[in-house]
C-alpha cells in the first residue's frame, strides 16, 4: 500500500509527466491522420491476416509505450529500473493481450451473421 505522504510525490513525478507526454504524442497522431485525411490520402491497407494485424498492433503499442515510458524516465529517482522493469511488464502485458485478441479472433472467424452482397 502506499503511504498517504508519498501521493503528491507520486503524482508530481509520475502521474503528471506521464499523462502530458501520452496527450502530447496523441496530438500529434491526430494532427498527422487529420491532414492525411484531408488531402484526401487513404488509411493503411488491410493487414493480410487477422493474426499479423494484431501481431502489428501490440508491437506498435508496445513501442509506443516505450517511448512513453523512456520520455518521462528522467521525471522519475530511478530511471534505468523504471525502463527495465516496463520492458517486461509491457511485453507480458502486450504478448498476453495479443494471444487473447488472436485466439478470440480465431475463435469467431467463421461465426456471426453473414451479409449477401446487394444485386
Amino acid at each position: 500500500m502506499i503511504p498517504a505522504a508519498a501521493l503528491p510525490s507520486i503524482v508530481r513525478t509520475v502521474v503528471i509527466p506521464m499523462t502530458a507526454t501520452a496527450v502530447l504524442i496523441g496530438s500529434l497522431l491526430a494532427s498527422y491522420w487529420r491532414s492525411r485525411r484531408s488531402r484526401g490520402v487513404e488509411g493503411p491497407a488491410p493487414a493480410g491476416s487477422p493474426v499479423r494485424h494484431i501481431a502489428l498492433t501490440a508491437g506498435g503499442g508496445y513501442v509506443a509505450f516505450m517511448a512513453i515510458v523512456i520520455l518521462t524516465s528522467p521525471a522519475v529517482a530511478r530511471p534505468a529500473a523504471l525502463i527495465r522493469e516496463a520492458a517486461w511488464g509491457g511485453a507480458f502485458l502486450a504478448g498476453t493481450a495479443a494471444l487473447v485478441f488472436m485466439l478470440l479472433s480465431l475463435a469467431w472467424s467463421g461465426r456471426g451473421p453473414r451479409r449477401e452482397p446487394n444485386p
